[in-house]
């Protein structure tokens, strides 16, 4: 289970327990600070460097606004 799932279960009241890694603690915080070492990206790839609407839509897509929907479908967001 991803530990972006782990949270929000923990958040429904499942008695889930997120491990520590090399001592790193399972958290959101440190997944954005890239020291959780069980973590991967999501990512958004393109042929070349993004321009005009592509550009903008990743914009967007890395943006706060897009937070709830990122946590909705169990990733953890870069932005709070």
């Amino acid at each position: 289970m991803s530990l972006g799932e782990a949270i929000r279960r923990q958040k429904a009241g499942a008695a889930i327990k997120a491990l520590a890694v090399q001592g790193v603690p399972a958290s959101a915080d440190q997944v954005r600070a890239g020291n959780y070492p069980l973590a991967r990206p999501l990512m958004l790839v393109t042929k070349e460097l993004p321009t005009g609407i592509t550009k903008k839509f990743i914009d967007f897509a890395m943006s706060s606004e897009t937070t709830d929907l990122i946590e909705q479908f169990t990733f953890v967001p870069y932005l709070d």
